[in-house]
């Protein structure tokens, strides 16, 4: 897994890609990377892996469920405004087996802020 500096440092290029007014407000809901995230009115740690600007002009993010949460492994596509900031430190990644099994590759093409969640 890259270190949070390595995913910081992904995540401003990534900004840098935007047009201004679209990246100023992703930077007002996330001034930088955490480590993990909630999801709002769901329980368990989410890990932001991949951040996607849409047709629509509207950011979102592919998030992979945490060990502690109601789905373990799998990856789901959320609105960045859906997310809360959480980076108690907490968050554990599922198992290997189940972000293979439960993910379609080309949710998880083309990631912009880590090349490997889990080995």
């Amino acid at each position: 897994m890259l270190s949070k500096q390595d995913r910081e440092k992904s995540f401003q290029h990534w900004l840098e890609t935007l047009p201004k007014s679209i990246a100023d407000g992703t930077r007002s809901l996330f001034p930088g990377i955490a480590d993990c995230y909630r999801i709002k009115g769901k329980p368990g740690h989410f890990f932001m892996y991949k951040l996607s600007l849409y047709s629509d002009d509207i950011v979102r993010c592919v998030v992979v469920h945490g060990k502690d949460s109601y789905a373990p492994g799998i990856a789901r596509l959320v609105l960045m405004t859906d997310l809360d900031k959480c980076d108690c430190g907490t968050f554990e990644p599922p198992k290997h087996m189940l972000l293979v099994a439960f993910t379609t590759p080309n949710v998880l093409q083309g990631c912009s802020i880590v090349s490997e969640l889990v080995q």
